[in-house]
């Protein structure tokens, strides 16, 4: 528990950045589904998070994973 009363902290392992962005695009399209299935078609909320989900650099996170394993190989080659 942290320091901060009712605060508690929860860790994820995860095999790659790609399956981390993998996660995080499935949960923001699940949210939208069931925004645009159940609430107030006035609200805006499924638009933003539509937005976010468009923000989210995929292909960065691919790149991260690269060059993650290239920095594996070149250490057990020191």
């Amino acid at each position: 528990m942290s320091k901060e009363k009712n605060i508690y902290e929860a860790k994820i392992k995860l095999s790659s950045y790609t399956e981390l962005i993998s996660i995080i695009t499935q949960m923001l399209k699940s949210c939208i589904l069931v925004l645009e299935l159940n609430a107030n078609k006035d609200s805006d909320i499924a638009l933003m998070l539509e937005m976010v989900l468009q923000l989210l650099p995929v292909d960065e996170f691919e790149l991260l994973d690269r060059i993650s394993e290239i920095a594996k190989v070149e250490s057990l080659d020191e």
